[in-house]
C-alpha cells in the first residue's frame, strides 16, 4: 500500500539536483569585483635623463635705414627699410639634449625643479625685394638658434604612476643674426653677422609616466621668448662719400615639442 512513496521521493531528489547543479555552475562565471587601486608611485627623489624633439623659432624683424647719400631720396630709404622688415617663422628643426632635477611629493601633488640644456638647428628668415631709383634691391635677414638652456620649477598632479604638470622659468639661448644686401645695378653688396646670448622666459607643460620604479617617460611642450637682438652695420659703396648705415632688431621666440626619458635615483 505504501510502495508508491519511494518512486515519488526519488523523483524529488532528481529534480532538486537538476536545480542545484546549474546554480553551482553559474557561480563559477559570476565576475568578482575589487576596490583595490593600482599601487601608488612615489615621485620623491632626483633624476637625470635625455630628450629629443622638434623646434622652430619665430623672429619679428624691424630694419631702419639712416639718412645718407647713397639712397639720397627719402622714398628709397623707406622702401629698403620696409623690404628688410617683417615676420619670419623658420622650418621645423631638431632639438636634443639632457635634463636633470628633483621632485618632492605631498599627497597627489608633486613639486619639482628641473634644468636642461639642448642643441638646436631652427632658423627664421625674412627676405624682401624692392625697386628703388637705383634699381632692384634684395635684403635677407636670418636668425639661427644654436643652443637653449632653461631652469624651471614644476608643479603637477600624480594620482598614481602618471604625472600631469605645468612648468615655467628662465631661459637662455644663443642666437646668430645675419643680414645680407644686394643691389646689382650700382653694384652694391654687403653683409653683417652678430652672435649673442639672450635671456628670456619660458612656459609649458607635460605628461610623465613612471614605466618602472626608476624609469619614466615624458612628452612636453615649451614656449620661450627672449630679449631683442640687434645688428647694426654700414653699407659701403664704391664711392666713399655714398655710404649708408643700416640697423635691424629682432624679437625672438621658440616653440618646442619633445619627448624624454629620465632615471630616478633611489
Amino acid at each position: 500500500m505504501h510502495r508508491p512513496a519511494a518512486p515519488l521521493f526519488g523523483a524529488a531528489c532528481v529534480l532538486a539536483l537538476t536545480q542545484v547543479a546549474p546554480a553551482a555552475d553559474l557561480s563559477r562565471w559570476v565576475p568578482t569585483y575589487t576596490s583595490e587601486r593600482p599601487p601608488a608611485f612615489n615621485w620623491n627623489g632626483c633624476y637625470a635623463g635625455v630628450n629629443v624633439g622638434a623646434a622652430w623659432n619665430h623672429a619679428d624683424i624691424a630694419t631702419t635705414v639712416d639718412p645718407g647719400s647713397h639712397f639720397s631720396l627719402a622714398s628709397n630709404i623707406g622702401l629698403v627699410g620696409a623690404a628688410a622688415s617683417g615676420s619670419g617663422s623658420g622650418d621645423v628643426g631638431f632639438i636634443g639634449g639632457g635634463q636633470a632635477g628633483c621632485n618632492w611629493q605631498k599627497g597627489s601633488l608633486v613639486f619639482g625643479l628641473e634644468g636642461d640644456f639642448n642643441g638646436l638647428t631652427p632658423k627664421a628668415r625674412v627676405t624682401g625685394d624692392t625697386v628703388t631709383t637705383l634699381g632692384p634691391v634684395s635684403v635677407t635677414n636670418s636668425v639661427k638658434t644654436g643652443w637653449l638652456a632653461t631652469v624651471r620649477p614644476r608643479v603637477g598632479y600624480a594620482p598614481y604612476r602618471a604625472l600631469v604638470y605645468l612648468t615655467g622659468g628662465v631661459a637662455f639661448a644663443r642666437f646668430k643674426f645675419t643680414q645680407s644686401y644686394a643691389e646689382p645695378t650700382f653694384p652694391v653688396f654687403g653683409s653683417s653677422e652678430v652672435s649673442d646670448t639672450k635671456a628670456g622666459w619660458t612656459l609649458g607643460g607635460g605628461y610623465e609616466y613612471a614605466v618602472t620604479n626608476n624609469l619614466s617617460a615624458k612628452i612636453e611642450y615649451l614656449y620661450a621668448r627672449f630679449n631683442t637682438i640687434g645688428n647694426d652695420w654700414l653699407l659701403v659703396t664704391p664711392i666713399a662719400t655714398s655710404n649708408q648705415f643700416h640697423g635691424s632688431a629682432a624679437d625672438l621666440n621658440l616653440n618646442i615639442f619633445r619627448v624624454g626619458l629620465s632615471y630616478k635615483f633611489m
